[in-house]
């Protein structure tokens, strides 16, 4: 049996390969920030111009080796509510990346006069620190956010990537049974949809006797 069309993904990719590669992608992510954490070097870290959110995202990106091990197993055994738990994981890391990206930007845009501020010499900021010593607060500030908008997007679509694949996939679509997978005798349900999910759910009884 053939599974039905259900679209793709970065165009050329089929969407159901398309979400493996992302669970394996956070899942090394993930292995990643672990690896930060016990290590705490600040330049490992990829958010930490803001003393009290320099570690947020980090900590959030630990929790994905366990969500994005639930993602991978929901995808290979076809599992729609396990994809979807693994979506709301994305969802609370992109809005914490987000915040803490925020408070980065608010942080930088201090950074020239920080090294002659009290906060300096009360709270010591390695990244602001070195930043302002080597004068390079306006380079800093647009590579960040150059940075962080191409993070930020990419993994807004993945994230949206598996979202189109949850809600295809608990659809319920049927099963092609066909010899080749090239052929294809009707239009792609990523087009019209299953009608399986307008049947509802009912309990059928076979009942065998003779008259």
């Amino acid at each position: 049996m053939v599974e039905k069309d259900l679209g793709y993904c970065c165009l050329c990719i089929e969407i159901r390969k398309g979400c493996l590669l992302i669970t394996i992608l956070n899942f090394i992510v993930s292995l990643f920030c672990i690896v930060t954490l016990f290590v705490d070097d600040p330049r490992l870290l990829p958010q930490g111009y803001n003393l009290h959110t320099r570690r947020l995202s980090t900590y959030v990106g630990c929790f994905g080796l366990f969500a994005s091990l639930i993602g991978l197993l929901g995808v290979l055994d076809g599992k729609p509510g396990w994809i979807n738990a693994y979506n709301y994981y994305q969802y609370i890391f992109l809005g914490v990346t987000l915040f803490a990206f925020v408070s980065d930007v608010i942080s930088l845009q201090n950074c020239e006069a920080w090294p002659f501020s009290l906060e300096s010499q009360i709270n010591f900021n390695p990244a602001l620190e070195r930043v302002a010593s080597k004068g390079l607060c306006q380079y800093t500030r647009e590579a960040y956010v150059c940075g962080f908008l191409i993070d930020w997007g990419m993994r807004a679509y993945f994230a949206y990537v598996t979202a189109w694949y949850y809600y295809a996939l608990d659809a319920g679509p049927s099963q092609l049974i066909k010899f080749s997978s090239k052929f294809e005798a009707n239009l792609p349900a990523r087009y019209l949809g299953e009608p399986g999910q307008f049947l509802g759910q009912r309990d059928i009884k076979s009942v065998y006797g003779s008259a």
